[in-house]
């Protein structure tokens, strides 16, 4: 396996700031109101973006040891940042220092791309989010690594005696400082396995050019996407992602954007997994309970 992160690693360029993964529109009015405050309230643009992931779910699979580190450690940031706020007598960008709103609009930045992140592990397509296994579980942990890099700089006496004082606060942030410096980059196996069974099943059916219908309920089966309406949710999400990855083809780059996911620079290497994506697209459309489901749904 730690070969296979190599490869990942050599493969993967600085992460971008890049925006991020649009969310569920039920949650769209908190998420704006959120980031039209962090420039006035960073401190109360933290809080309640904290709140926000912290409630996430992690995932059965793939990503579900990943995701639990993050949500954990943002639980224990959001009661250090709630104490913050209760402490200071006022939030506001003007009166803070200049090197708190600094660390704050970083912080910000970061745990919106590990928001990203963690909306295309928990609520986007699970074939996609397996096809890239290894680069999510590095970008996992460099967004850990950046958190941890912005707390050993926090600028806990900018910010008065009144919460530098509080040595408690200060060991939590300790304590997730550490977890995010330990937690390494971690690939489980079972998503390899179901990673690899994928690409087999793609590779199988490039060779036969048929499409086996006993292999696509297996692989259902597998993914854990058991009814009707699952498989055609799947289906649909699949084909967001592909159109994803496709528009960025074009650019001269050749930098495919996945939510917050920087991939390879190699045209060629996209190529293939948009290649693997779409005949995956087709194996399942061709299962027949696909194709009743969808009847039902219209």
């Amino acid at each position: 396996m730690e070969d296979r992160v190599q490869l990942a690693q050599s493969k993967i360029p600085s992460l971008p700031n890049s925006p991020a993964k649009k969310i569920p529109a039920s949650s769209d009015g908190p998420y704006v109101v959120v980031l039209n405050l962090v420039d006035r309230k960073p401190i109360e643009a933290l809080v309640l973006l904290m709140k926000e992931i912290r409630v996430y779910k992690p995932p059965g699979f793939p990503q579900r040891r990943n995701a639990s580190a993050s949500i954990l450690g943002i639980e224990c940031l959001t009661f250090v940042f709630e104490r913050i706020q209760d402490s200071i007598e006022e939030d506001s960008v003007s009166t803070l220092p200049k090197l708190a709103v600094f660390c704050f609009k970083e912080m910000f930045s970061v745990l919106k791309k590990i928001r990203s992140l963690l909306e295309f592990c928990i609520n986007g397509s699970k074939i996609a989010s397996l096809m890239l296994v290894e680069r999510t579980s590095i970008t996992f942990s460099s967004f850990l690594k950046e958190l941890s890099d912005l707390l050993r700089y926090f600028p806990w006496g900018a910010l008065g005696t009144s919460v530098s004082a509080t040595s408690s606060l200060q060991e939590l942030m300790d304590l997730v400082k550490q977890g995010c410096e330990i937690t390494g980059i971690f690939i489980d196996d079972a998503d390899l396995k179901l990673h690899d069974t994928i690409v087999f099943e793609i590779e199988k059916l490039e060779r036969d050019a048929l499409f086996d219908r006993g292999r696509v309920e297996e692989l259902f089966n597998k993914l854990s996407i058991w009814s009707f309406e699952a498989r055609v949710n799947e289906i649909k999400m699949l084909q967001e992602e592909i159109t994803t990855r496709g528009k960025y083809m074009t650019k001269t780059t050749s930098l495919i954007e996945f939510g917050d996911i920087a991939s390879s620079s190699s045209s060629e290497i996209h190529g293939l997994e948009l290649r693997h994506m779409t005949q995956i697209q087709r194996l399942i459309e061709s299962s027949p309970q696909a194709l009743n489901a969808q009847s039902r749904m219209q």
